[in-house]
């Protein structure tokens, strides 16, 4: 991104990790977004093993990615003085103000969608598990079975002969 972007403005959006870890948590049911973040991080060696599912431990693990993250963006602006850095807390009241000051634009142009647990992104989530678990039945046996049936019938009934 930096060699393509050199000039970037990058908007770094936090919490109160307490906070984050809290959505986290209650974000996804069967993929749960914290075991999404420890898989990630551990494939790529950040972290050295996966936590049993103990939440005080998986807590600790997941500060350590928050923290590290967050400094890691902060450091790299900073050797990179050709991007500025527009840090928001996004649970403070004024930051839509701070979002408008740093972009010239009106503050009512950033909203915080997200508020509601039935959201159109969460029942989009909701709706592709659904469909997913209707066609789970395509690995397994019965249905290469039914596939070859198909073909051998259809190949039968135009008379093609198999040698």
């Amino acid at each position: 991104m930096h060699e393509s972007y050199p000039n970037a403005t990058w908007i770094l959006n936090w919490r109160e990790f307490d906070s984050w870890f809290e959505s986290v948590v209650k974000w996804g049911n069967d993929d749960r977004l914290y075991d999404q973040f420890l898989n990630e991080y551990y494939m790529q060696g950040v972290i050295d093993r996966l936590p049993k599912n103990n939440m005080t431990e998986i807590k600790e693990i997941l500060k350590t990615i928050y923290y590290n993250h967050t400094n890691f963006v902060r450091d790299f602006v900073r050797r990179h003085p050709s991007h500025a850095l527009v840090e928001v807390n996004i649970t403070h009241k004024n930051a839509s103000v701070v979002l408008a000051e740093a972009f010239g634009l009106d503050s009512n142009a950033w909203k915080n969608v997200n508020k509601n647990k039935k959201s159109f992104f969460g029942s989009l989530r909701a709706t592709k598990r659904r469909l997913y678990a209707g066609f789970q039945f395509i690995g397994n046996s019965f249905w290469w079975i039914l596939l070859f049936m198909t073909i051998w019938y259809l190949g039968w009934t135009l008379g093609f002969t198999w040698t």
